[in-house]
């Protein structure tokens, strides 16, 4: 269920022929993303000192990644394509 939910968000923003090869790169990310995290926390913890401390720093690189995605997000959405069947 954790996976689902926002891919669906991303499908929604898709055209249907996109449908596809949207779910597999955000899916992809996803689980890079798992893979990656630890190994991240565990340097910076050793880097810095403490778990607290790191997770604090990947906590606030990751919001400025947001904002800067969001930022740069173009304001025009593509209209979702309405299956009329």
């Amino acid at each position: 269920m954790c996976s689902v939910a926002p891919s669906s968000g991303v499908n929604t923003s898709l055209g249907f022929e996109q449908r596809g090869r949207g779910t597999g790169l955000w899916t992809s990310a996803f689980f890079i993303g798992q893979f990656v995290c630890p190994l991240v926390v565990l340097a910076l913890t050793g880097a810095i000192g403490g778990l607290g401390s790191a997770l604090a720093v990947l906590s606030a690189v990751s919001l400025a990644a947001a904002v800067g995605v969001r930022a740069l997000r173009p304001t025009q959405g593509v209209e979702p394509v309405l299956a009329a069947h």
